[in-house]
């Protein structure tokens, strides 16, 4: 979460997320892209739900390494 760091970045992230993923374009290429990963909508969906996810964790947890092994 590097380019976003706080609960109120993701707030704002989210929506641009979500309404991209609502467009149903037929390619979508993330900005920082891993050889063999997915140009599609499930790059926007993991994207999305990965957000959710590290903030519910990082709510909840109470040391980085807790964090990690949650996610």
């Amino acid at each position: 979460m590097a380019d976003t760091q706080t609960p109120a970045a993701h707030a704002q992230w989210l929506p641009t997320l979500q309404r991209i993923h609502v467009l149903q374009p037929q390619r979508a290429i993330p900005g920082h892209l891993a050889p063999g990963a997915a140009q599609d909508l499930a790059a926007v969906r993991f994207t999305i739900d990965c957000t959710c996810a590290f903030d519910k964790q990082t709510a909840q947890a109470k040391e980085a390494a807790a964090l990690v092994a949650a996610m």
